[in-house]
């Protein structure tokens, strides 16, 4: 399994509502398009105003074709376009995880 892990710092409250309100929207469309949907966290300790989204991929195969197919989806950067505006990109960062079995 791939996981997909976006960290999403938040400049305030109002950004925090909007990056739940742009996932909930991503979600919707995921859900139609087929794609596996995200969900949200939030540390209980450590950083503030941060929004962690895990999405999970069955591999690296499915995780690149659908990075693919979102980069070609005109209605995937309507949807996500108000993020950028919500997060602080200089906190805001992605990782890319695979379970140890994977490796085998």
């Amino acid at each position: 399994m791939i996981r997909q892990r976006m960290h999403i710092a938040t400049k305030d409250t109002s950004a925090w509502n909007r990056v739940l309100e742009v996932v909930d929207e991503a979600n919707r469309l995921s859900a139609e398009r087929g794609w596996p949907e995200g969900r949200t966290w939030t540390p209980l300790a450590g950083s503030l105003n941060e929004i962690v989204v895990d999405i999970d991929y069955l591999d690296l195969a499915e995780y690149e074709r659908i990075q693919q197919e979102l980069q070609g989806d005109t209605n995937w950067t309507t949807v996500m376009k108000p993020m950028n505006d919500a997060m602080l990109l200089e906190r805001s960062y992605s990782e890319l995880l695979i379970t140890p079995s994977a490796h085998n």
